[in-house]
C-alpha cells in the first residue's frame, strides 16, 4: 500500500479510559471473590459498591472495536492483512502464555480438573466446547474475553483483506448475534460463543471510530457528558438490584456510555483540546498485564494474610484498599519488566517502513503497540443471566 494517510500517535485518552475499565474490574474481583469469600474474610466494608465493576469488559470490547477501524481502515490487502494479524498475535499471546504457563506450573495439582483439551484451548484461545452462555471452558477464567477478541480480530482481518467480503462477514456476525440478543433460545454451544450477544459492543466501537470525525467540538463534549452519565445511571441501577434493568440492557447500556464518552474524547484530542496525564497512561498501557495478573495476585494475598495473620481478617477495611493497589502494581510490574520488552522484541522483526511513509509516520502505527486490546476483565459467575459469559475459575 502506498501513500496511505499516516497513521494517529497515540491517543492518551483512550489509554486513560483503559486504565479505568481495569480499576474497576479489578476492584469488582477484589469484592466478589475475595471479601465476600469467608476463607479470606468475614466482611465486605463497600458492601457491594462496586458491583458494576464488571462493566469494565464492555468498555474494553467498545474500545477494541473502535481501535481496529480508528489505526487499520487505510490498510488493504494480503500484505497489510499478514502485518496486522501478526502484530494482533504477538500482542495477545506471549505475555498471555508466561502469566498462563506460570499458574498452571505452580498449581498442576489444583488444576488436575483440567482435561487436555481444556488446557490446549486455553493456550489456543480456540474453544473447543462452551460452559453455560458461551463461555469457553479455560483455565484462567478471565481469559474468556480474549477468545472473543481473537475471533473479532480474525473477522477484521478479512475486512483488511476484502473491503468487500469483510463488510459481508463482519454484517453476518454482528446480525447473527442481534438474532441471539432479541431472539434467545435453544442453539448449538458452539453457536452462543461464536454469535454471542457480547459482539455487538465491537460493532459498537467500529460505529464510533467512523462517526468520531464527523462531530463537532460542542457535540464531542455532550458526547462524553452524556455517556459518562448513562454510566452512572446504569451503575446506579446494576449495584441496586439487577432487576431494574435487564441484563441485555446493561451491558448495551454500558455499551452506549463507552461509545458516547470514547467519540468525544478522541474528538477533542484530536483537537489537542485536552490530554491525559502520564499516571494514567501508564496504567493504561499496564492494563493487559494487570487483566492477566490481577485476580491471581488478589487470591495470592489473600491466601497468605489467612494462614500468616487471621485475626486480621475482621479488619477487611485497610486491605479492601491494599490489595487491589498491590494487585495494580503487580500488574504495572509486569508490564514493565517482561510484557512491554518482550513485545517491543518481537514487533522490532516484523517493523517495516511502508512504501510511501516516512519512518515517522510508519513509527506512529506504534500507537497500537500500546492498544485498546481488551483484557478484558470478566463477567461472574453469579451474573447468571442468557447474555453473560461464565467460565471455569481459579481455584480461591
Amino acid at each position: 500500500m502506498t501513500g496511505a494517510p499516516a497513521k494517529p500517535q497515540m491517543l492518551t485518552t483512550l489509554q486513560a479510559l483503559r486504565a479505568f475499565a481495569a480499576v474497576i474490574v479489578l476492584v469488582y474481583h477484589s469484592n466478589t471473590e475475595i471479601f465476600t469469600n469467608p476463607k479470606y474474610f468475614t466482611s465486605e466494608p463497600s458492601h457491594g459498591l462496586f458491583q458494576f465493576g464488571h462493566a469494565g469488559v464492555d468498555i474494553f470490547f467498545v474500545l477494541s472495536g473502535f481501535i481496529m477501524f480508528h489505526l487499520y481502515r487505510f490498510d488493504h490487502g494480503a500484505a497489510d492483512m499478514k502485518n496486522y494479524l501478526e502484530r494482533r498475535l504477538i500482542r495477545i499471546y506471549p505475555p498471555y502464555w508466561i502469566v498462563l504457563t506460570a499458574l498452571l506450573g505452580a498449581g498442576a495439582a489444583a488444576y488436575g480438573r483440567f482435561s487436555s483439551g481444556n488446557v490446549l484451548s486455553s493456550y489456543l484461545l480456540a474453544p473447543f466446547t462452551v460452559g453455560p452462555y458461551g463461555s469457553p471452558k479455560t483455565v484462567l477464567i478471565v481469559a474468556w474475553s480474549l477468545y472473543h477478541e481473537v475471533l473479532f480480530y480474525l473477522l477484521f482481518a478479512i475486512f483488511i483483506w476484502s473491503r468487500a467480503a469483510g463488510v459481508v462477514v463482519l454484517g453476518l456476525w454482528l446480525a447473527g448475534s442481534l438474532i441471539l440478543l432479541v431472539a434467545p433460545g435453544p442453539a448449538p454451544a458452539l453457536a452462543t460463543f461464536y454469535f454471542h450477544p457480547i459482539h455487538l459492543l465491537f460493532g459498537l466501537g467500529l460505529f464510533s471510530a467512523w462517526i468520531t470525525e464527523k462531530v463537532t467540538r460542542d457535540t464531542a463534549l455532550a458526547s462524553i457528558v452524556l455517556g459518562a452519565l448513562l454510566f452512572l445511571l446504569t451503575a446506579a441501577a446494576d449495584d441496586r438490584a439487577s432487576s431494574l434493568l435487564p441484563s441485555q440492557a446493561r451491558f448495551l447500556s454500558y455499551g452506549l456510555a463507552a461509545m458516547g464518552v470514547i467519540v468525544g474524547l478522541v474528538n477533542l484530542e484530536s483537537r489537542q483540546a485536552i490530554r491525559a496525564p502520564k499516571a494514567a497512561v501508564l496504567l493504561g498501557d499496564a492494563s493487559y498485564s494487570i487483566y492477566l495478573i490481577h485476580q491471581p495476585a488478589l487470591v495470592l494475598v489473600a491466601k497468605v494474610i489467612a494462614r500468616l495473620a487471621p485475626a486480621t481478617r475482621a479488619d477487611a477495611g485497610f486491605f479492601e484498599i491494599a490489595m487491589p493497589l498491590f494487585a495494580i502494581a503487580a500488574g504495572v510490574a509486569l508490564h514493565l519488566a517482561v510484557e512491554k520488552p518482550l513485545i517491543h522484541r518481537l514487533t522490532a522483526r516484523i517493523r517495516q517502513p511502508r512504501a510511501g511513509l516516512s519512518p515517522k509516520a510508519s513509527a506512529a502505527g506504534d500507537f497500537f503497540q500500546r492498544d485498546a486490546m481488551a483484557p478484558p476483565p470478566h463477567l461472574e459467575p453469579e451474573r447468571s443471566s442468557p447474555v453473560q459469559p461464565r467460565g471455569d475459575s481459579l481455584p480461591l
